[in-house]
């Protein structure tokens, strides 16, 4: 690697890993900054380093390594039988893969974890016009923090559906897109009844 290569290295780790700076990347490589160093003045990267960041990350080496080399690259995505209650709700049948959908790798890095996404099929209207019934929703079950504003996978009591999310100190608001709907709004032990799915990154939409 030249050294321009290098900062080019380093832009992917922090893409994908939330990695900011050679400190934090030493850290987590387990080795000294002064490695680090000597790798950037040699304009070198050690096999060893990428395979180490692929293991903990769950990356495409191909693409930390090289970056343009795998925009051609795809990852599949499963496609869960369990349904999703974007309405009233649905129960969660089982989890057997029914299918696959395609994605780019390099987006799908960008987005988050991979190995942890699934594709789940929405029932009901409470999230139209954005999200319609009979769509798929791209969830990265790697991402459970709550994020106000952010498209949530959520399993209340035993009902599964998608919803918008609001967290304050002590409530959690459950919203809909479509006004007839009303919000949900959950304070003190009424919070331990739910439990956050993933976070909605996409949506795939079949217009046939």
């Amino acid at each position: 690697m030249t050294s321009r290569q290098f900062g080019e290295f380093m832009r992917r780790v922090a893409q994908a890993t939330g990695i900011q700076s050679q400190s934090e990347l030493a850290k987590r490589l387990d080795v000294d900054r002064s490695a680090v160093s000597r790798a950037k003045n040699r304009d070198m990267v050690p096999g060893r380093w990428i395979t180490r960041l692929c293991e903990l990350f769950d990356l495409d080496p191909d693409w930390l390594r090289e970056g343009q080399a795998s925009l051609d690259r795809f990852w599949e995505i499963p496609i869960v039988t369990a349904r999703l209650g974007a309405g009233g709700g649905s129960h969660m049948v089982d989890a057997d893969v029914r299918g696959h959908i395609a994605f780019r790798s390099d987006w799908l890095h960008h987005k988050g974890r991979p190995r942890d996404m699934v594709l789940m099929e929405v029932i009901g209207d409470s999230m139209e016009p954005a999200i319609r019934e009979g769509d798929f929703v791209l969830i990265d079950q790697s991402q459970k923090e709550i994020y106000a504003g952010g498209v949530y996978a959520l399993g209340l009591e035993e009902t599964i559906m998608v919803k918008r999310l609001d967290k304050h100190p002590s409530e959690l608001v459950i919203l809909s897109s479509n006004p007839e709907y009303s919000p949900i709004v959950l304070q003190g032990d009424e919070l331990e009844t739910v439990r956050i799915i993933g976070r909605v990154i996409g949506m795939w939409r079949d217009f046939r």
